[in-house]
């Protein structure tokens, strides 16, 4: 990313870090915090995601900013994050986000240990809507996992970080190629490296439906080598406590083939 396209996907007139009063830190990852900010002439609540340019920089990362900024700047669905503003400084980029009080899955299923499987079908039923609706425009999420999907005031899901989302992707089962997201949640043709499209976001949405049933990814380990072997060949074990229904899509889910077999978890809603 060159200065000159930064600097046009990062620009709103008049808008800056001192348009803002920052009322605390909620978040933090590998290029950067997210604050609760509140725009000084509005009373409002935002989530301000400042990214750092020498960390993306120095990991040649600039691209999934600019993603996750064009992506958002026309995107607008009742279950995605919306974003209000976009600038930067000499050091830092700028993202102005819904806020989000209710904090994400990830923060919830730590305090719950697992869901229900009602409360399960709720957050699934939310999260397929805005990933047909990103298909819809042709774009894969990518990176589907309990920490991003928030909750809003009333507690609907939210879906959030689109830094590894790819545009233009028409098939179902090519179009990226790109190695990406964190190694629980790779899909096996994704590890192949041999092509994905939009169905890897099904299969994700599998893993994610398994993870909030049971506590923990498929086929997880501590050990990365065993994990994506599990991933790529592994047997899952599924709890005798789940519902018929559930079992019959979480094995679906993980028989370890292209993700074109989970089409059959949209069902349950």
């Amino acid at each position: 990313m060159n200065s000159i396209q930064q600097k046009n996907a990062f620009n709103s007139d008049k808008i800056g870090p001192n348009s803002f009063l920052v009322h605390g830190l909620i978040g933090k990852g590998s290029f950067g915090e997210v604050y609760l900010v509140e725009k000084s002439d509005q009373g409002k609540l935002y989530a301000m995601k400042v990214l750092h340019k020498s960390k993306i920089n120095k990991q040649n990362l600039g691209q999934y900013a600019m993603s996750e900024r064009n992506i958002l700047s026309y995107i607008k669905h009742p279950f995605i994050v919306h974003l209000y503003f976009a600038f930067q400084t000499q050091d830092k980029l700028f993202l102005i986000l819904q806020y989000c009080p209710g904090g994400d899955l990830g923060e919830l299923l730590k305090k719950e240990k697992k869901f229900c499987e009602e409360k399960t079908k709720f957050y699934l039923s939310e999260i397929i809507l805005a990933l047909e609706f990103l298909h819809q425009k042709d774009i894969i999420f990518r990176d589907l996992k309990p920490d991003n999907i928030v909750l809003d005031y009333e507690g609907h899901v939210m879906i959030t970080d689109f830094g590894l989302s790819k545009e233009g992707i028409i098939d179902q089962c090519i179009g990226a190629k790109s190695f990406c997201g964190s190694y629980a949640y790779l899909a096996p043709e994704m590890l192949k490296q041999t092509g994905h499209g939009k169905a890897v976001d099904w299969y994700l949405l599998g893993v994610l439906m398994y993870e909030l049933l049971i506590g923990e990814p498929p086929f997880y380990t501590s050990n990365k080598d065993i994990l994506l072997k599990n991933i790529e060949g592994g047997k899952l074990n599924i709890p005798e406590y789940l519902s018929l229904e559930a079992k019959s899509i979480l094995k679906s889910e993980t028989n370890n083939e292209y993700s074109t077999q989970i089409y059959q978890i949209k069902n349950i809603v």
